[in-house]
């Protein structure tokens, strides 16, 4: 059966490329390159990403990032600052309005959760 074939193959190109993007989160990506790497249009990409994971590429790479963040915010030797950082967002606005977003709190509560 052709569909099924297809479907066994966009399935384990996505479970890559779920995983490519959990490696390098912190990295810059873009929508662009990694529907490349995946060999469809970035149009293509969209479809069957949200079909895939249930959610947009930006808000599973936003939860990755801020999943990484968290294990970061444990240590209070890093700043917020260097956490946004090193999670991959651009500027500390964008880190914290993404944080709230995401996890209902901003990172210096989430961070005093575990300080207690």
């Amino acid at each position: 059966d052709l569909s099924s074939g297809k479907q066994k193959e966009h399935t384990e190109k996505f479970m890559a490329v779920c995983s490519y993007i959990h490696e390098h989160c912190t990295e810059d990506l873009c929508l662009d390159d990694i529907a490349f790497l995946a060999g469809f249009s970035k149009y293509h990409f969209t479809r069957l990403f949200k079909n895939f994971t249930g959610v947009s590429f930006y808000k599973y790479l936003n939860k990755k990032r801020i999943e990484h963040a968290e294990k970061l915010l444990v240590d209070p030797q890093l700043s917020i600052t260097e956490v946004a950082l090193q999670s991959g967002f651009s500027s500390l606005s964008a880190f914290i309005r993404m944080f709230k977003l995401i996890k209902d709190c901003t990172p210096t509560e989430f961070r005093n959760l575990y300080e207690g």
